[in-house]
């Protein structure tokens, strides 16, 4: 695991241009074709023939208004695919039960590419925000997998792939102004078009008055709401 972390900050501080260097420790300098903000590790779970591969986007993901950039490294850390993602591509954090695989659980593993996760082809699919509401899985080639419209949720913060129990579960981060936040979560299935949800689950929050004082439950007027991942947003209840 030290080597995922050691090369995910090596190609986010990139700034020489596939450039390879012996240093003096006996080490290879490696560095990517751009200058890189976010470096992601697809685990090898999710990935044909279980290959070890990065994701990375650019620092401004606003190469054009329909789309940007995400270049795949493979395990030499060379770049052997770039596929142009629509905004709204959602990252997603793996966290296994099952104890099959490291899961992710910060920024430096997250990931926004998957190649067997809901089907078992070598390409890639992502998750992206539905014009429609909700959301799609979206093949590498633009070709909409599986849809889910119409659901009330968060569209900033990260999705959840949960494996337990031999199945796996993608996490959708919910929200209401009425009742606490919670997770829809889905059943994965390679073999449909349409994502269904099976249960609700309650998040882990801290509620705050303006003030600062910490609140043992929702309260009327505005809430500042820290979520389990970190995030913070104002709730606003009448």
């Amino acid at each position: 695991m030290k080597k995922v972390y050691f090369f995910t900050v090596m190609l986010a501080m990139s700034v020489v241009a596939n450039v390879q260097a012996q240093g003096s420790n006996g080490l290879t300098e490696v560095s990517t074709s751009y200058s890189e903000g976010y470096c992601y590790v697809i685990p090898k779970d999710f990935t044909f023939g279980k290959n070890f591969y990065l994701s990375s986007s650019p620092w401004e993901e606003s190469s054009s208004p329909e789309s940007f950039p995400v270049y795949v490294y493979n395990d030499d850390f060379e770049i052997v695919k770039t596929i142009n993602v629509t905004h709204g591509v959602r990252r997603c954090l793996y966290r296994d039960f099952d104890g099959n695989s490291f899961p992710t659980d910060d920024d430096a593993g997250t990931f926004y590419l998957t190649q067997t996760l809901f089907n078992d082809d070598e390409k890639f699919e992502y998750i992206r925000n539905s014009s429609e509401g909700g959301f799609e899985i979206v093949s590498e080639d633009g070709t909409v997998l599986q849809t889910c419209k119409n659901v009330d949720f968060d569209e900033n913060g990260p999705f959840d792939i949960y494996r337990m129990n031999g199945k796996l579960y993608l996490g959708a981060p919910c929200y209401s102004d009425l009742r606490d936040d919670y997770q829809c979560l889905y059943k994965i299935d390679k073999q449909t078009t349409r994502i269904k949800r099976v249960a609700e689950i309650p998040v882990p929050t801290t509620r705050y008055s303006v003030a600062g004082y910490q609140l043992p439950s929702t309260q009327s007027g505005v809430n500042i709401v820290r979520q389990e991942d970190g995030t913070v947003k104002k709730v606003l209840v009448e």
